[in-house]
């Protein structure tokens, strides 16, 4: 889990080498409920966006599993 604020955030886009603005469109989501709360969780199209752009060892694996389970 992420909790942060995305105003004026950058990630490293591993593959261009260059620092781009992280662009979140918070209006795309799914709702899931966790203990009761209603809560968005961001859509498995994004988050595997997301991670590719960064393409730690972590976001390679964290992609795989979630192309498994697709």
């Amino acid at each position: 889990m992420e909790v942060g604020n995305a105003d004026g955030a950058q990630i490293f886009d591993a593959g261009n080498k260059t620092w781009v603005p992280l662009n979140i469109d918070f209006s795309r989501y799914a709702t899931v409920q966790l203990l009761g709360l209603n809560l968005p969780l961001m859509l498995k199209d994004d988050l595997v966006q997301y991670k590719t752009l960064l393409s730690r060892p972590v976001d390679i694996e964290d992609i795989r599993a979630i192309r498994a389970n697709a």
